[in-house]
Formats: C-alpha cells, sequence, structure tokens
C-alpha cells in the first residue's frame, strides 16, 4: 500500500495534518506484522468452510 500517498490526499481536502515519515514507516510495519494475524482469523471466522483440521495449521 502506498501511505505516502495520504498525505496528497490530506492536502487534497484541505487538512492540516500531515504524517511524518517516521509515522507513515510506523503504519507500514503495523499492516505487515498483523496481516497474516488478520487473514487468520477472516479463515477461522468463516461460517461455512471452517473445521476443526485448519485450527491448528492455522494459529
Amino acid at each position: 500500500m502506498h501511505y505516502e500517498t495520504l498525505n496528497v490526499k490530506f492536502e487534497a481536502i484541505g487538512s492540516i495534518a500531515q504524517f511524518k515519515s517516521y509515522e507513515l514507516e510506523c503504519l507500514s510495519d503495523y499492516v505487515d506484522i498483523l496481516k497474516p494475524l488478520s487473514i487468520s482469523l477472516d479463515k477461522l471466522q468463516d461460517d461455512q468452510n471452517c473445521y476443526y483440521g485448519q485450527l491448528i495449521p492455522t494459529l
């Protein structure tokens, strides 16, 4: 994802707030770390295609 475009979009809507480079880097790292966890939770919460045989390998 291109987090650098957030500041451009904030400028376009007239927002005063801007992200600093280290904040954008932190946001990018946060997404990279939590993305696999989010995908795993989505698989485990599936109502129709989730089986006990998927629980341990997913965790």
